[in-house]
């Protein structure tokens, strides 16, 4: 019979040193920061539980989102520029970015081009952005950054 819930969390608990996971030996806490197109639909709703779970065992965990719906503050938004070089996320409540609509606009136009496509097929993206996710403060600091849905967030031609 398969194991129950807690017994199998007990089992990783006993084969993992949790200090290691929780705290980088050099600088103190282990960071993690969790970058997403936004905090809800399918990606930002399992990078969103990932980003809980983790802080929820003391990971000092961060979500970096373009767009964003809840109130929680461990969740921040990308600036809206990103001219300079140390440049903070925001600590906002709901937020739906201008760079966001640019970018879904953009891909709007590239399916348009593309007459036979099947209706109701996932949203089209490319690989172009003009974010600049090295010049993020959060995300200079990460030990460790988990990228989840990036589309319009990083250039990789």
């Amino acid at each position: 019979m398969p194991e129950s819930k807690s017994n199998l969390n007990d089992s990783v608990s006993d084969l993992i040193d949790m200090s290691d996971i929780t705290a980088s030996k050099q600088k103190g806490p282990l960071k993690i920061v969790h970058v997403c197109m936004q905090e809800f639909g399918g990606a930002g709703k399992a990078a969103y539980r990932l980003h809980k779970g983790l802080q929820s065992i003391g990971v000092n965990s961060t979500m970096v989102v373009f767009n964003k719906k809840s109130d929680d503050p461990s969740i921040k938004v990308l600036p809206e520029s990103f001219s300079g070089g140390n440049l903070s996320c925001l600590d906002v409540p709901a937020y739906e970015s201008a760079i966001w609509r640019q970018a879904w606009a953009r891909w709007d136009d590239i399916s348009k081009s593309y007459p036979d496509r099947p209706a109701g097929l996932e949203l089209f993206t490319d690989a172009e952005s003009e974010v600049r996710l090295d010049f993020i403060k959060e995300i200079q600091e990460a030990d460790i950054i988990n990228l989840h849905w990036v589309a319009g967030m990083l250039n990789y031609p």
